[in-house]
């Protein structure tokens, strides 16, 4: 793999927390990410990538 382009970029880093706080959906941190023009960019959260692994 090689690198096409590398662009530095300010975006905003929001810690949340998020679930409804059961078994199936519990209360954690995530990371967000979003552009000063309040889009979405990506969403770091830990227990979806845990029970995926599973």
């Amino acid at each position: 793999m090689s690198v096409l382009s590398v662009k530095v970029r300010k975006v905003i880093e929001i810690k949340t927390d998020k679930g409804m706080g059961i078994k199936e959906d519990p209360i954690r941190e995530v990371t967000q990410y979003w552009d000063l023009e309040g889009n979405l960019l990506a969403e770091k959260d830990c227990y979806c990538s845990n029970e995926e692994n599973q």
